[in-house]
């Protein structure tokens, strides 16, 4: 699945939304639907992108269960906006004829009137007598379409709408006319979509409404937790159904992480791939399914807040107080650790950082950031995406008189990108280890700053709003290709990840304990009061450390 993303457009955002295999048929075998709101704010354009998304994401979730992305239903309020929209566009229409010249011209001018004539008939026929004529009905059909539903027109309910909006064309008919004799007529306001009515207390609200009201309320949540919450609630209302909340018991929740663990890693890929839903995935076996730290750190983490919400918001509305997802177990046959990395052997660093390869990178200045990239994840033990989305312009800093990485997602981004940290103690200033200064890096580093890059390594373009989309994908074939690449379980090497353990390994040899102050971890045996107190460590002490962690290499030294 898709998840939510926002792309620079003109003076606002753009968002792709990837159609669901099983249903383009519905769409004219569209791949993805593009919308863009103008609104040059990134976080204020998310906001309003998110209600387009959950439009349309209901709209793909109703094809699959009715086989239409219209609606069949349809509320009196709604009816109220759609002929109050009609009669705003109507009157504004003939105002912009006038205000540009359109009807100075007397043939003009009495072509319009006819037309005004005509449509008093048809409406004389739908509020006189109830004849809707099919000009009338095909003006429903269109405007109804237009806004999301498709009611039968032989029905009572369709005919209830064209006299409504039979009336509203009256009204605008008079303003019109009063118009083109001179009289003064101002635009009346454009209207809002109608809001759910909080008053409404016998009325249960469906799922759907829930998790839109609170993915609505979430308040800077961070482009991860957002991603994470999208598809566990999305997942959970097709699961689900979209149905009142009233209706929802505990065994629906059971069921719903049962058939989590039964799912394949990147299951959105297999859905989009067969083209059939989450259900049909669940109930196929598969050789390996969710990982239990993706059950915990994403579904689980997701959902629990979501229902603690909704109860506390809906419960008096019928959103059941009682249910729990605490105490449910993962049922997967994935185990914690066998996606562990290790760190690096002397060996495997000689091939990697003293190879033909990367004496390749070194001489040619196409390949510095394949150069620079393995080299600052070995003295640091960064992350792979906080290496990435540090920026030339603002994130190498001074502290103490010494020169060192600034990861934070406090300052400006690359616009394409949304910048973040795992946890509060991953914003972290380093200092830059003398082997790298040694090599040149401050010279990549102004080349790239001159060049008004806002991305570390501009050649690795960011993917789905993530700095290290690319260059994560680059290492992990590159390791490959080199012969490096381990898959024994708990002890892997497949992934950036691996310098981590690397470093820490390393760092642990000379001075026990100073990972958190270099990476970001958090020691496990320290609370948060503990850390606060102890107090910020200066980047003197910092570089006193870490000048300790040392290898034996002998790296290509740059001739760009």
């Amino acid at each position: 699945m898709a998840y939510l993303s926002l792309e620079p457009h003109g003076k606002g955002w753009r968002h792709t939304l990837h159609i669901p295999v099983a249903i383009r048929s519905h769409y004219d075998q569209k791949k993805s639907l593009r919308h863009t709101v103008c609104e040059p704010d990134k976080r204020a354009a998310n906001v309003l992108m998110w209600r387009w998304v959950t439009e349309k994401r209901e709209e793909f979730q109703r094809v699959k269960e009715t086989g239409s992305k219209y609606r069949a239903t349809i509320t009196p309020d709604e009816v109220g906006f759609i002929v109050s929209r009609m009669v705003f566009e109507s009157i504004a229409g003939l105002e912009a004829l006038r205000d540009f010249g359109f009807l100075t011209d007397d043939r003009h001018h009495e072509q319009y009137l006819q037309r005004l004539a005509d449509k008093e008939e048809e409406n004389r026929a739908a509020l006189s007598r109830g004849i809707i004529e099919e000009g009338l009905q095909r003006l429903v059909e269109t405007r109804l379409k237009g806004h999301g539903y498709s009611i039968p027109a032989d029905s009572l309910a369709f005919k209830q709408v064209c006299i409504q909006y039979a009336t509203g064309r009256a009204a605008a008919i008079e303003a019109k006319r009063a118009m083109l004799e001179g009289k003064p007529i101002n635009t009346p306001p454009k209207p809002e979509p109608p809001q759910p009515k909080n008053e409404e207390a016998n009325r249960v609200p469906l799922l759907s409404e829930v998790i839109a009201s609170f993915i609505e309320g979430l308040i800077n949540p961070g482009e991860s937790m957002l991603r994470k919450y999208d598809v566990t609630l999305r997942l959970f209302r097709e699961v689900l159904g979209n149905k009142p909340v009233d209706t929802i018991r505990q065994v629906d929740i059971e069921g719903f992480f049962r058939l989590l663990c039964k799912l394949p890693p990147r299951w959105s890929d297999e859905e989009r791939k067969r083209g059939v839903g989450v259900k049909e995935l669940a109930a196929m076996e598969w050789k390996k399914v969710l990982h239990k730290k993706t059950f915990d750190s994403s579904y689980m983490a997701a959902f629990v807040p979501f229902l603690r919400v909704s109860q506390r918001l809906f419960g008096d509305q019928g959103f059941p107080r009682h249910l729990t997802a605490k105490d449910i177990p993962y049922s997967g046959n994935r185990t914690e650790t066998e996606d562990n990395q290790r760190a690096m052997k002397p060996h495997e660093l000689k091939r990697l950082f003293e190879g033909v390869e990367a004496q390749g990178f070194a001489r040619n200045r196409g390949g510095e950031h394949c150069y620079w990239l393995p080299l600052i994840g070995l003295y640091t033990g960064a992350r792979v995406n906080e290496v990435c989305q540090l920026n030339p312009q603002c994130d190498f800093i001074e502290e103490d008189g010494i020169l060192c990485f600034h990861f934070t997602d406090e300052t400006e981004g690359d616009s394409r990108i949304e910048k973040s940290s795992k946890t509060r103690g991953s914003r972290r200033v380093v200092p830059i280890h003398s082997k790298l200064l040694e090599l040149g890096i401050l010279d990549y580093i102004k080349r790239m700053k001159d060049g008004g890059h806002a991305l570390l390594f501009p050649q690795f373009p960011p993917s789905k709003g993530r700095a290290s989309g690319k260059a994560e994908k680059w290492f992990r074939a590159h390791i490959k290709k080199l012969g490096l690449r381990d898959e024994t379980l708990g002890a892997k090497l497949t992934g950036f990840h691996t310098f981590r353990y690397t470093f820490v390994a390393r760092a642990d040899d000379v001075e026990a304990g100073i990972y958190e102050w270099i990476t970001g971890h958090v020691e496990p045996h320290r609370t948060a009061v503990v850390r606060r107190y102890r107090g910020k460590v200066s980047a003197a002490r910092k570089q006193e450390v870490l000048e300790k962690v040392t290898f034996d290499l002998a790296f290509p030294v740059p001739r760009h």
